[in-house]
Protein backbone atom coordinates (compact mmCIF):
# COMPACT_ATOMS: atom_id res chain seq x y z
CA UNK A 1 0.00 0.00 0.00
CA UNK A 2 1.13 3.69 -0.90
CA UNK A 3 0.95 6.33 1.63
CA UNK A 4 0.90 9.98 1.53
CA UNK A 5 3.80 10.83 3.61
CA UNK A 6 3.21 14.40 3.56
CA UNK A 7 -0.28 13.65 5.40
CA UNK A 8 0.14 10.52 6.82
CA UNK A 9 -2.70 8.57 8.51
CA UNK A 10 -3.16 9.70 12.39
CA UNK A 11 -1.94 6.18 13.57
CA UNK A 12 1.29 7.26 12.11
CA UNK A 13 2.13 9.24 15.04
CA UNK A 14 1.34 6.70 18.12
CA UNK A 15 3.82 3.52 16.36
CA UNK A 16 6.10 6.57 15.64
CA UNK A 17 5.75 7.05 19.66
CA UNK A 18 6.52 3.98 20.75
CA UNK A 19 10.03 3.74 19.31
CA UNK A 20 10.71 7.08 20.91
CA UNK A 21 9.33 5.92 24.35
CA UNK A 22 11.46 2.63 23.98
CA UNK A 23 8.25 0.19 23.67
CA UNK A 24 9.73 -0.60 20.27
CA UNK A 25 12.93 -2.03 19.74
CA UNK A 26 14.51 -1.40 16.58
CA UNK A 27 15.43 -4.36 13.91
CA UNK A 28 19.31 -4.74 13.50
CA UNK A 29 19.09 -4.13 9.71
CA UNK A 30 19.96 -1.47 7.37
CA UNK A 31 18.04 1.22 7.13
CA UNK A 32 16.52 0.64 3.50
CA UNK A 33 15.26 -2.83 5.13
CA UNK A 34 13.59 -1.61 7.94
CA UNK A 35 11.67 1.52 6.68
CA UNK A 36 9.31 0.21 4.34
CA UNK A 37 6.51 2.52 4.48
CA UNK A 38 4.00 2.20 6.94
CA UNK A 39 5.45 -1.01 8.60
CA UNK A 40 6.95 0.69 11.63
CA UNK A 41 8.99 -2.98 11.62
CA UNK A 42 10.30 -3.92 15.11
CA UNK A 43 11.56 -7.02 17.05
CA UNK A 44 8.61 -8.61 18.12
CA UNK A 45 7.92 -8.33 22.10
CA UNK A 46 5.60 -11.31 21.98
CA UNK A 47 7.87 -14.08 20.38
CA UNK A 48 11.54 -13.31 20.74
CA UNK A 49 13.41 -13.69 17.42
CA UNK A 50 10.69 -12.71 15.17
CA UNK A 51 9.76 -9.45 14.01
CA UNK A 52 6.28 -7.16 14.02
CA UNK A 53 4.70 -5.24 11.43
CA UNK A 54 1.28 -3.01 10.49
CA UNK A 55 0.78 -5.01 7.53
CA UNK A 56 -2.03 -2.46 6.09
CA UNK A 57 -3.52 0.76 7.12
CA UNK A 58 -6.94 -1.10 8.40
CA UNK A 59 -4.43 -3.10 10.56
CA UNK A 60 -2.72 0.33 11.73
CA UNK A 61 -6.06 2.19 12.42
CA UNK A 62 -7.24 -1.14 14.82
CA UNK A 63 -3.75 -1.38 16.13
CA UNK A 64 -2.80 -4.55 15.20
CA UNK A 65 0.68 -5.56 13.99
CA UNK A 66 1.80 -9.05 12.13
CA UNK A 67 4.40 -11.69 13.69
CA UNK A 68 6.40 -12.80 11.35
CA UNK A 69 9.80 -14.31 11.11
CA UNK A 70 12.49 -12.57 10.25
CA UNK A 71 13.45 -14.47 7.17
CA UNK A 72 10.29 -14.19 6.11
CA UNK A 73 9.56 -11.00 5.86
CA UNK A 74 12.74 -10.36 3.92
CA UNK A 75 11.64 -12.97 1.24
CA UNK A 76 8.67 -11.15 0.48
CA UNK A 77 9.08 -7.67 0.89
CA UNK A 78 12.73 -7.70 -0.38
CA UNK A 79 12.83 -10.72 -2.99
CA UNK A 80 15.86 -9.62 -4.52
CA UNK A 81 17.95 -10.67 -1.52
CA UNK A 82 20.14 -13.82 -1.94
CA UNK A 83 19.64 -16.70 0.25
CA UNK A 84 23.01 -16.15 2.65
CA UNK A 85 22.23 -12.65 3.08
CA UNK A 86 18.43 -13.54 4.45
CA UNK A 87 20.25 -16.13 6.95
CA UNK A 88 22.79 -13.75 7.79
CA UNK A 89 20.23 -10.79 8.60
CA UNK A 90 17.74 -13.66 10.78
CA UNK A 91 20.80 -14.28 12.71
CA UNK A 92 21.19 -10.58 13.59
CA UNK A 93 18.28 -10.57 15.52
CA UNK A 94 18.38 -14.20 17.12
CA UNK A 95 21.53 -12.65 18.65
CA UNK A 96 20.36 -9.36 19.71
CA UNK A 97 17.35 -11.36 21.31
CA UNK A 98 18.96 -14.69 22.31
CA UNK A 99 22.70 -14.22 23.13
CA UNK A 100 24.83 -16.67 23.06
CA UNK A 101 27.12 -17.97 26.22
CA UNK A 102 30.72 -17.43 24.96
CA UNK A 103 32.74 -20.31 26.08
CA UNK A 104 36.39 -20.28 26.27
CA UNK A 105 39.18 -23.06 25.40
CA UNK A 106 42.67 -22.68 27.06
CA UNK A 107 43.98 -26.05 27.53
CA UNK A 108 45.10 -28.23 24.83
CA UNK A 109 42.82 -31.03 25.25
CA UNK A 110 39.99 -27.96 25.46
CA UNK A 111 40.85 -26.28 22.29
CA UNK A 112 41.52 -29.62 20.27
CA UNK A 113 37.94 -31.05 21.25
CA UNK A 114 36.50 -27.62 19.95
CA UNK A 115 38.60 -27.71 16.68
CA UNK A 116 37.51 -31.57 15.70
CA UNK A 117 33.62 -31.22 16.94
CA UNK A 118 33.23 -27.59 15.61
CA UNK A 119 32.88 -25.90 12.62
CA UNK A 120 34.64 -27.34 10.02
CA UNK A 121 38.00 -26.10 7.95
CA UNK A 122 41.20 -27.02 6.84
CA UNK A 123 42.34 -27.60 10.53
CA UNK A 124 39.91 -29.27 11.83
CA UNK A 125 40.63 -32.80 11.24
CA UNK A 126 42.74 -35.26 9.53
CA UNK A 127 46.09 -35.08 11.83
CA UNK A 128 45.81 -38.66 12.99
CA UNK A 129 49.77 -38.85 11.64
CA UNK A 130 50.81 -36.70 14.53
CA UNK A 131 51.36 -36.81 18.40
CA UNK A 132 48.84 -33.65 18.87
CA UNK A 133 46.31 -31.56 17.06
CA UNK A 134 47.85 -28.80 15.75
CA UNK A 135 45.68 -26.28 17.31
CA UNK A 136 47.24 -27.16 20.57
CA UNK A 137 49.18 -24.20 20.36
CA UNK A 138 46.88 -22.11 20.97
CA UNK A 139 46.98 -22.80 24.25
CA UNK A 140 49.84 -20.00 25.08
CA UNK A 141 50.50 -17.79 27.29
CA UNK A 142 48.63 -14.71 24.96
CA UNK A 143 45.88 -16.73 23.18
CA UNK A 144 43.04 -19.35 23.70
CA UNK A 145 39.83 -20.22 21.70
CA UNK A 146 36.36 -18.73 22.04
CA UNK A 147 33.08 -20.54 20.81
CA UNK A 148 29.67 -20.49 21.45
CA UNK A 149 27.28 -23.77 21.34
CA UNK A 150 23.94 -24.23 20.11
CA UNK A 151 20.99 -26.90 20.38
CA UNK A 152 22.39 -29.96 22.02
CA UNK A 153 25.79 -28.85 23.09
CA UNK A 154 26.98 -28.72 19.94
CA UNK A 155 29.60 -25.84 18.72
CA UNK A 156 28.68 -23.95 16.30
CA UNK A 157 31.14 -20.97 16.47
CA UNK A 158 34.86 -20.42 16.99
CA UNK A 159 37.39 -17.96 17.11
CA UNK A 160 41.12 -17.74 18.09
CA UNK A 161 41.65 -14.76 20.46
CA UNK A 162 44.19 -12.67 21.68
CA UNK A 163 44.12 -12.73 25.95
CA UNK A 164 46.59 -9.98 26.59
CA UNK A 165 45.99 -6.54 25.35
CA UNK A 166 44.74 -5.70 22.93
CA UNK A 167 42.04 -8.07 23.14
CA UNK A 168 40.48 -9.62 19.78
CA UNK A 169 39.97 -12.27 17.75
CA UNK A 170 41.13 -14.17 14.61
CA UNK A 171 38.96 -15.24 11.84
CA UNK A 172 35.36 -15.97 12.58
CA UNK A 173 34.24 -19.74 11.86
CA UNK A 174 30.98 -20.86 11.90
CA UNK A 175 27.94 -18.75 13.47
CA UNK A 176 29.73 -15.46 12.93
CA UNK A 177 26.97 -13.41 13.74
CA UNK A 178 25.80 -15.25 17.08
CA UNK A 179 29.80 -15.55 17.76
CA UNK A 180 30.66 -11.76 17.01
CA UNK A 181 27.52 -10.90 19.57
CA UNK A 182 29.23 -13.08 22.26
CA UNK A 183 33.04 -11.69 22.04
CA UNK A 184 31.71 -8.25 22.07
CA UNK A 185 29.80 -8.74 25.02
CA UNK A 186 32.91 -9.99 26.48
CA UNK A 187 35.15 -7.44 25.55
CA UNK A 188 37.06 -9.45 22.37
CA UNK A 189 35.03 -7.22 19.92
CA UNK A 190 37.54 -6.21 17.37
CA UNK A 191 39.73 -8.12 15.03
CA UNK A 192 43.49 -7.32 15.91
CA UNK A 193 46.46 -7.73 15.20
CA UNK A 194 48.38 -10.35 17.20
CA UNK A 195 51.77 -9.68 16.17
CA UNK A 196 54.14 -10.69 19.63
CA UNK A 197 51.58 -13.50 20.42
CA UNK A 198 52.80 -16.45 21.92
CA UNK A 199 51.87 -19.79 20.84
CA UNK A 200 53.17 -23.55 22.70
CA UNK A 201 56.02 -25.04 20.87
CA UNK A 202 55.13 -28.42 19.91
CA UNK A 203 58.08 -30.50 18.36
CA UNK A 204 57.44 -32.95 16.13
CA UNK A 205 61.06 -33.84 15.79
CA UNK A 206 64.55 -32.42 15.26
CA UNK A 207 63.36 -30.39 12.24
CA UNK A 208 59.71 -30.06 11.80
CA UNK A 209 57.21 -28.44 14.24
CA UNK A 210 53.22 -28.92 14.94
CA UNK A 211 51.69 -25.95 13.71
CA UNK A 212 48.43 -24.67 12.12
CA UNK A 213 47.74 -22.03 9.03
CA UNK A 214 47.29 -19.34 11.12
CA UNK A 215 44.84 -16.55 9.33
CA UNK A 216 46.20 -13.67 11.67
CA UNK A 217 44.19 -10.85 12.77
CA UNK A 218 43.70 -6.87 11.49
CA UNK A 219 46.79 -5.96 9.68
CA UNK A 220 46.82 -2.69 7.53
CA UNK A 221 47.28 -4.46 4.14
CA UNK A 222 44.96 -7.29 4.56
CA UNK A 223 42.37 -8.57 7.95
CA UNK A 224 43.38 -12.47 7.76
CA UNK A 225 46.71 -12.51 5.94
CA UNK A 226 48.62 -15.77 6.89
CA UNK A 227 51.07 -15.15 9.45
CA UNK A 228 54.96 -16.09 10.25
CA UNK A 229 56.85 -16.88 13.82
CA UNK A 230 59.90 -16.52 15.18
CA UNK A 231 61.16 -19.83 17.19
CA UNK A 232 62.04 -19.84 20.97
CA UNK A 233 62.77 -22.61 23.01
CA UNK A 234 59.13 -23.10 24.66
CA UNK A 235 57.33 -20.82 22.15
CA UNK A 236 56.51 -19.41 18.30
CA UNK A 237 55.98 -15.63 18.66
CA UNK A 238 53.71 -14.61 15.86
CA UNK A 239 55.20 -12.13 13.56
CA UNK A 240 54.46 -10.66 9.98
CA UNK A 241 58.05 -11.56 9.30
CA UNK A 242 59.43 -14.42 11.02
CA UNK A 243 61.87 -17.28 10.67
CA UNK A 244 58.86 -19.69 9.74
CA UNK A 245 55.91 -19.06 7.53
CA UNK A 246 52.60 -20.77 9.50
CA UNK A 247 50.95 -21.27 5.81
CA UNK A 248 51.12 -25.30 5.91
CA UNK A 249 47.50 -27.36 6.20
CA UNK A 250 49.30 -30.39 6.48
CA UNK A 251 49.81 -29.48 10.72
CA UNK A 252 53.57 -29.72 10.97
CA UNK A 253 55.96 -26.86 9.45
CA UNK A 254 59.96 -27.49 8.17
CA UNK A 255 61.70 -25.34 10.49
CA UNK A 256 64.66 -25.73 9.12
CA UNK A 257 65.64 -22.23 7.66
CA UNK A 258 68.72 -20.80 6.17
CA UNK A 259 69.60 -16.49 5.71
CA UNK A 260 69.53 -15.00 2.91
CA UNK A 261 73.36 -13.63 2.14
CA UNK A 262 71.66 -10.65 0.68
CA UNK A 263 69.06 -9.36 2.43
CA UNK A 264 69.67 -11.31 5.76
CA UNK A 265 65.97 -12.70 5.81
CA UNK A 266 65.33 -15.86 7.02
CA UNK A 267 64.01 -18.71 4.47
CA UNK A 268 62.98 -22.37 4.35
CA UNK A 269 64.47 -25.41 2.65
CA UNK A 270 61.77 -25.00 -0.18
CA UNK A 271 62.45 -21.22 -0.71
CA UNK A 272 65.89 -20.98 -1.33
CA UNK A 273 68.93 -21.26 -3.70
CA UNK A 274 72.53 -21.64 -3.34
CA UNK A 275 75.37 -20.52 -5.46
CA UNK A 276 79.10 -20.63 -5.16
CA UNK A 277 78.42 -21.74 -1.76
CA UNK A 278 76.02 -18.89 -0.88
CA UNK A 279 72.32 -19.10 0.12
CA UNK A 280 70.15 -16.95 -0.96
CA UNK A 281 65.91 -16.31 -1.25
CA UNK A 282 63.86 -16.58 -4.10
CA UNK A 283 63.81 -12.47 -4.62
CA UNK A 284 67.77 -12.27 -4.33
CA UNK A 285 68.62 -14.65 -6.17
CA UNK A 286 66.26 -13.97 -9.38
CA UNK A 287 67.80 -9.97 -8.33
CA UNK A 288 71.23 -10.92 -8.82
CA UNK A 289 71.68 -14.07 -11.05
CA UNK A 290 70.44 -15.19 -14.64
CA UNK A 291 70.63 -18.07 -16.69
CA UNK A 292 72.87 -17.98 -19.90
CA UNK A 293 72.10 -19.10 -23.26
CA UNK A 294 73.93 -22.28 -22.37
CA UNK A 295 72.53 -22.83 -19.07
CA UNK A 296 74.77 -21.82 -16.80
CA UNK A 297 74.11 -19.17 -14.05
CA UNK A 298 75.90 -15.87 -14.30
CA UNK A 299 75.48 -12.74 -12.52
CA UNK A 300 73.49 -9.89 -14.09
CA UNK A 301 76.06 -7.29 -13.76
CA UNK A 302 77.74 -9.57 -15.87
CA UNK A 303 75.64 -10.25 -18.54
CA UNK A 304 74.47 -8.59 -21.72
CA UNK A 305 71.54 -8.93 -23.66
CA UNK A 306 71.02 -10.58 -27.16
CA UNK A 307 68.52 -11.83 -29.72
CA UNK A 308 68.10 -15.07 -30.69
CA UNK A 309 65.43 -17.62 -32.05
CA UNK A 310 63.51 -17.69 -28.73
CA UNK A 311 63.81 -13.61 -28.14
CA UNK A 312 66.35 -12.67 -25.71
CA UNK A 313 68.87 -14.70 -24.17
CA UNK A 314 71.67 -13.96 -21.58
CA UNK A 315 75.52 -13.95 -22.03
CA UNK A 316 78.39 -13.76 -20.07
CA UNK A 317 80.79 -10.46 -21.12
CA UNK A 318 83.72 -12.80 -21.55
CA UNK A 319 82.12 -15.35 -24.28
CA UNK A 320 80.53 -12.29 -25.94
CA UNK A 321 82.99 -12.08 -29.14
CA UNK A 322 83.21 -15.75 -29.00
CA UNK A 323 79.27 -16.68 -29.23
CA UNK A 324 77.74 -13.47 -31.25
CA UNK A 325 77.76 -11.10 -34.20
CA UNK A 326 75.55 -8.23 -35.60
CA UNK A 327 72.80 -8.46 -37.87
CA UNK A 328 74.15 -6.55 -40.78
CA UNK A 329 70.50 -5.60 -41.60
CA UNK A 330 69.42 -4.53 -38.28
CA UNK A 331 72.83 -4.58 -35.81
CA UNK A 332 71.05 -6.20 -33.50
CA UNK A 333 73.57 -8.33 -31.52
CA UNK A 334 72.27 -12.00 -31.73
CA UNK A 335 73.67 -15.08 -30.53
CA UNK A 336 75.83 -16.64 -33.74
CA UNK A 337 74.31 -20.19 -34.13
CA UNK A 338 71.07 -18.25 -34.50
CA UNK A 339 72.77 -16.25 -37.48
CA UNK A 340 71.87 -17.25 -41.10
CA UNK A 341 74.74 -16.81 -43.46
CA UNK A 342 73.68 -15.03 -46.70
CA UNK A 343 75.67 -15.76 -50.16
CA UNK A 344 77.90 -15.25 -51.54
CA UNK A 345 79.15 -12.30 -49.32
CA UNK A 346 79.10 -14.71 -46.22
CA UNK A 347 77.32 -11.80 -44.47
CA UNK A 348 75.10 -13.05 -41.54
CA UNK A 349 71.62 -11.96 -40.89
CA UNK A 350 69.03 -13.16 -38.14
CA UNK A 351 65.71 -14.73 -39.33
CA UNK A 352 63.71 -12.33 -38.22
CA UNK A 353 65.28 -9.75 -40.63
CA UNK A 354 65.60 -12.26 -43.56
CA UNK A 355 61.69 -12.86 -43.40
CA UNK A 356 60.70 -9.47 -43.25
CA UNK A 357 62.93 -7.94 -46.42
CA UNK A 358 61.83 -9.01 -49.41
CA UNK A 359 64.99 -8.67 -50.95
CA UNK A 360 66.39 -11.46 -49.54
CA UNK A 361 65.41 -15.04 -50.32
CA UNK A 362 65.63 -18.76 -49.70
CA UNK A 363 66.40 -21.00 -52.61
CA UNK A 364 64.78 -23.94 -51.98
CA UNK A 365 66.93 -26.23 -54.32
CA UNK A 366 69.88 -25.10 -52.38
CA UNK A 367 68.18 -24.22 -48.82
CA UNK A 368 71.19 -20.89 -48.68
CA UNK A 369 69.63 -17.37 -48.73
CA UNK A 370 70.73 -14.96 -51.61
CA UNK A 371 69.77 -11.11 -52.32
CA UNK A 372 67.54 -11.20 -55.18
CA UNK A 373 70.08 -9.53 -57.66
CA UNK A 374 72.01 -13.30 -57.85
CA UNK A 375 68.30 -15.20 -58.33
CA UNK A 376 65.42 -15.81 -61.10
CA UNK A 377 61.58 -16.62 -60.31
CA UNK A 378 60.50 -19.83 -62.05
CA UNK A 379 56.46 -20.23 -61.99
CA UNK A 380 56.96 -17.05 -59.17
CA UNK A 381 59.38 -18.81 -56.70
CA UNK A 382 63.06 -17.87 -56.49
CA UNK A 383 65.51 -19.70 -57.13
CA UNK A 384 69.30 -19.30 -57.17
CA UNK A 385 70.67 -18.11 -60.91
CA UNK A 386 72.94 -21.54 -60.92
CA UNK A 387 69.56 -23.78 -60.73
CA UNK A 388 67.41 -22.07 -62.82
CA UNK A 389 68.20 -25.10 -65.41
CA UNK A 390 67.28 -27.66 -62.74
CA UNK A 391 64.55 -25.59 -61.93
CA UNK A 392 63.13 -25.61 -65.60
CA UNK A 393 63.39 -29.25 -66.58
CA UNK A 394 60.42 -30.42 -67.72
CA UNK A 395 60.54 -34.45 -66.82
CA UNK A 396 61.07 -32.67 -62.84
CA UNK A 397 58.83 -29.13 -62.76
CA UNK A 398 59.32 -27.99 -59.22
CA UNK A 399 55.52 -28.19 -58.12
CA UNK A 400 55.55 -26.46 -54.89
CA UNK A 401 56.77 -24.21 -51.80
CA UNK A 402 56.11 -24.30 -48.71
CA UNK A 403 57.04 -20.53 -47.25
CA UNK A 404 57.18 -21.32 -43.67
CA UNK A 405 59.17 -24.46 -44.13
CA UNK A 406 62.54 -23.01 -44.98
CA UNK A 407 63.70 -26.11 -46.86
CA UNK A 408 63.75 -27.24 -50.63
CA UNK A 409 60.25 -28.25 -52.27
CA UNK A 410 59.92 -31.81 -53.67
CA UNK A 411 59.98 -32.62 -56.89
CA UNK A 412 57.27 -34.46 -58.73
CA UNK A 413 58.63 -38.26 -59.55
Amino acid sequence: MTYDLTNPPDWFAREQLRFQNGDYDPVPWPDHLTQYPGHFLHLSTETPGNVAFTQSDRHGEADRQTTVKPGRYLTKYFPDLLSPEVARLAGLISAKQKPSELFIARTREEISHVYINGPSSCMSSGFSNLHAHPSEVYAGPDTAVAYIKGSADRIVGRTVIRTNEPLGYMRLYGDDVRLLEALESNGYGEAVSFEGCRLLRINRNDEEIIAPYVDGGDTSCARYSPMAADLCDKYLTLSDDGEVELTSTSGYVDITTYECSECESYVDSEDHHSHDGCIYCNQCYHDIFVDDFDGNTIRRVEAIEVQNRYGTAYIHGDDLDANTSTCFLTDELWLLEDLIVVQPTGELASPDALDEDDNYQQCPLTSEWYHIDHMVQVNDIWIHKSKEEEACRSDRPLIKIFPDSNVASQYAA
